[in-house]
């Protein structure tokens, strides 16, 4: 047997076993953005396994596969912590204003997005940015329409310096509160990125949600009247709760995905279309609407 084959076919097996790992939703979030900034570590395990093979071809091998087995382990401890690289923070604020209604409209090509209904007293939109960028880290347009509704875009800003990221920064982290106190609407477009909307307390009129290969966790509202919501992913797991108490009816064309939904709550009508027995006379219920390819969808 060829000793010089054993790092590099067991590097072939470890990252086949990350990969799998991330398939089925095991790692923690940012994890690829954390591994990709220890890009060094490669370096020293080629290092490594070069200077040591000249002493034993196998101890080479050896200390190759440890290097990037540690490697591996301190992204997944760095993501799981919370941590990874960051190298500018920047905040967000939209001040309300007259505003009675408001639509939130937000990119995120690459990372993550964090939303939820804390807006402090007179804030429309609040929260932070958190990316590599080393200058301008996102462009936001505001615009009144007739009736005091507010329209905010937020998304990547054109022209951004980015540090050694090839092409564009896949650690760009979004969290943000909107305020509960006026109606709203939401519309998120998504690449490969982690989406996690908790808008349980929020006066949530529509949510739109355009994915790739998107990690969506979606928490719908508990008193909000009538919420309609429309998915539209690729490659993605999508993961929706629906309040107790709240009524819902679920259409899914689902492609090639694997669906769960909860009968006990939802019964099935049809082949695509799950409904609540009180949907029509609830007080608070969402019409959900899902279109996925080779996705997970599931909803309880």
């Amino acid at each position: 047997m060829d000793q010089r084959a054993l790092g590099f076919g067991g590097a072939l097996i470890l990252v086949g076993i990350v990969a799998l790992l991330w398939n089925f939703d095991v790692l923690p979030d940012r994890f690829w953005p954390v591994a990709w900034s220890l890009w060094p570590v490669a370096l020293v395990a080629v290092g490594a396994g070069l200077a040591l093979s000249r002493v034993r071809v196998w101890l080479g091998s050896t200390a190759f596969l440890v290097v990037l087995i540690a490697g591996f382990g301190t992204a997944w401890g760095l993501a799981a912590a919370g941590q990874g690289p960051v190298l500018h923070r920047q905040t967000i604020g939209v001040e309300r204003g007259q505003a009675t209604a408001a639509r939130l409209e937000v990119n995120v090509g690459a990372g993550s997005l964090s939303l939820g209904a804390q807006a402090p007293p007179g804030l429309l939109v609040a929260g932070k940015l958190e990316s590599r960028a080393m200058d301008s880290t996102y462009a936001i347009t505001e615009s009144h329409q007739p009736g005091g509704r507010s329209v905010v875009t937020l998304g990547s800003a054109p022209g951004r310096e980015i540090t050694f990221w090839p092409g564009h920064d896949p650690s760009e982290d979004w969290f943000l509160h909107l305020t509960p106190d006026i109606p709203t609407e939401v519309r998120v477009e998504a690449g490969a990125a982690d989406i996690d909307l908790n808008l349980r307390d929020l006066i949530l009129q529509r949510l739109e949600i355009e994915g790739g290969a998107a990690d969506i966790e979606v928490v719908m509202p508990a008193a909000a009247g009538t919420t309609e919501a429309s998915i539209e992913v690729g490659a993605a797991s999508v993961r929706i709760t629906v309040p107790q108490g709240v009524a819902a009816r679920i259409e899914v064309d689902a492609g090639l995905s694997s669906v769960q939904i909860n009968e006990s709550r939802f019964p099935k009508a049809s082949d695509d279309v799950y409904i609540s027995p009180d949907f029509d006379r609830a007080a608070n219920r969402v019409d959900i609407s899902i279109d996925a390819g080779a996705s997970h969808v599931e909803i309880r």
